[in-house]
């Protein structure tokens, strides 16, 4: 309710959410992504107090996608059986990013059509990989990101900031086939994520082996940015 979100279905152990409808409401990505930091953050809080407890209950971790794109909104079926959903290509989006988290040891991917929609001055947004989001054959490759939320209070704000800049450039010479150097800033920014953290970044220690693996055996010229080498890295 806080940020005007409406949970459409569970399916499963997975949980549907949409905002900017039925209301429209033209911020919408930032209210998507606020609210899954916030569901993040309350499970922080919940895991630390299940570990309180006399009788320690197991952690629960949670994976998000939050994906922003067009689609049919609406009441749909028949006269006796309706409901309010959504339908198109985009909407499997979010589930596609939920469980690339898997890769990257990460808790939350947003696509790039998302992080283009929010504001600069309110989130360090860092890209972690260059994927296919669709089955379309003829689709170009995209970034897609980890967004941590500016505060001015939070002790670590300023390395959040370097670290996501470091990664930024990484990725930019990732692309551009400078390896070498892009090994070199993934190095610096997990390096900065681990003392944010106090435990290993896989995103960067991930790129970096891969960053190895094209050293050795560089792409072909047609490359696009893509990581081709499945099970190796």
């Amino acid at each position: 309710d806080d940020f005007n979100g409406i949970v459409l279905e569970f399916i499963g152990d997975a949980i549907l959410a949409v905002f900017g409808a039925p209301v429209k409401n033209s911020d919408h990505a930032t209210f998507a992504v606020r609210a899954t930091l916030r569901m993040l953050t309350k499970l922080k809080e919940m895991n630390r107090w299940f570990v309180q407890r006399k009788e320690k209950l197991p952690e629960v971790n949670i994976r998000c996608g939050v994906h922003t794109g067009e689609c049919l909104v609406g009441n749909m079926g028949f006269q006796n059986r309706m409901k309010y959903g959504v339908v198109g290509e985009e909407t499997n989006v979010p589930g596609r990013l939920e469980e690339l988290n898997k890769n990257y040891s990460t808790d939350m991917l947003i696509s790039k059509a998302t992080c283009d929609a929010l504001p600069d001055d309110q989130f360090y947004k860092r890209p972690i990989d260059i994927i296919y989001l669709h089955s379309d054959p003829a689709e170009v490759p995209q970034r897609v990101y980890q967004v941590m939320e500016k505060n001015p209070r939070d002790p670590g704000t300023q390395l959040r900031r370097q670290a996501a800049q470091e990664h930024t450039a990484a990725m930019d010479l990732w692309e551009s086939k400078s390896f070498t150097e892009a090994a070199d800033k993934f190095r610096k920014a997990g390096e900065i994520f681990q003392e944010l953290t106090g435990v290993p970044d896989e995103p960067a220690r991930l790129m970096m082996q891969r960053c190895r693996s094209y050293i050795d055996d560089p792409p072909p010229a047609t490359w696009n940015g893509v990581w081709d080498r499945e099970g190796k890295a």
